[in-house]
């Protein structure tokens, strides 16, 4: 997704988290290498499409990347740590 190319994928385990069948990929079913083949065909067939699904993909790149992941997870730390604090009112 970060090169900006459309995703084909199985739809099992976390995948159909990231992929969002027609935005930014396609999620095709498990061992079903035919509809993979079809997917694939269609993408190679259909540049705009492609390169629509492809800067989709991108964009969801980002949300996803070391800075975002980064900022998310410092942002739960400070969270659960302002629940944890000590109320002013108890001392």
């Amino acid at each position: 997704m970060a090169a900006g190319r459309p995703i084909v994928a199985s739809n099992v385990g976390g995948i159909p988290d990231l992929i969002y069948q027609g935005a930014n990929g396609f999620l095709v079913p498990p061992a079903d290498s035919k509809a993979l083949a079809r997917e694939v065909a269609f993408l190679i067939s259909n540049p705009d499409t492609r390169r629509e699904m492809g800067e989709g993909g991108r964009r969801m790149a980002v949300r996803f990347g070391t800075d975002s992941m980064v900022q998310k997870i410092d942002q739960l730390y400070l969270d659960v740590l302002a629940e944890k604090a000590p109320s002013e009112k108890g001392r």
